[in-house]
């Protein structure tokens, strides 16, 4: 499964300690994918209403943000996982498992 290590993907510095990171493990269409996180708070669902516009954020974040949820503690960013794969990154995936397919 190719990795997507997010840090770097929106530009910021690598964590200190590595010791907390995790890999999640995203579907995108037929692709999986896994992603380099700081850490899983908690999974949850919640209702496309209670997704608000992200604010007009700008960098290599903007293009991958999907919306932002608000409770009474804090505010949590919801990405777009299709975005996160870049047209070049879908092609060296799609190359990947076409070739675990034939070897």
């Amino acid at each position: 499964i190719p990795v997507i290590d997010l840090r770097a993907r929106f530009g910021v510095a690598p964590a200190r300690d590595g010791a907390h990171e995790r890999m999640v493990v995203l579907r995108v269409g037929e692709r999986s994918v896994a992603a380099v996180v700081d850490d899983v708070l908690e999974v949850v669902s919640v209702l496309a209403s209670a997704l608000e516009t992200p604010p007009g954020a700008g960098g290599p974040a903007r293009e991958c943000l999907r919306a932002v949820l608000r409770d009474d503690v804090r505010e949590t960013v919801v990405l777009d996982v299709a975005r996160l794969l870049s047209a070049r990154d879908r092609e060296l995936v799609d190359q990947a498992m076409a070739g675990n397919r034939n070897g």
